[in-house]
């Protein structure tokens, strides 16, 4: 049995590898039928933007091809730096021929994308409960 530590060691647990914990978010990889998969727990803000960024969001775009989903279902905050790491992340996206799709998002995130227009540039998709 793996103790509790694993899952901070970036150990795969379950299929779903789990990267290093970072402080306030906790982005975790997968691919699911070849569709890269990351999600972000936590905050999304200045404190968490360059790990988020470089290591995870980034990373994960370099690798494979096709959609790229970057999952908020879990994320409590983003602040104007998140939206710039997403952003940015979608830039990227583009540049490597790679489609990045926002699984998940919290509807106060949503309507901030709204707000500020960012809807038009983050493609959103919802993911509907089971029946």
């Amino acid at each position: 049995m793996q103790d509790s530590n694993d899952e901070d060691r970036g150990i795969r647990v379950d299929g779903t590898l789990t990267l290093a914990r970072i402080t306030g978010a906790v982005p975790r990889q997968r691919y699911d039928g070849g569709l890269t998969v990351v999600c972000v727990d936590g905050r999304l803000d200045a404190s968490t933007a360059t790990e988020v960024r470089e290591r995870r969001l980034h990373a994960a775009v370099g690798v494979g091809s096709g959609t790229f989903v970057v999952d908020l279902s879990d994320v409590q905050l983003v602040d104007a730096t998140g939206l710039g790491v997403l952003a940015g992340t979608q830039r990227l996206a583009a540049r490597r021929g790679r489609t990045m799709v926002l699984r998940g998002t919290p509807p106060r995130v949503a309507r901030l994308l709204r707000i500020i227009g960012l809807d038009r540039v983050l493609r959103s998709e919802t993911v509907r409960p089971a029946a």
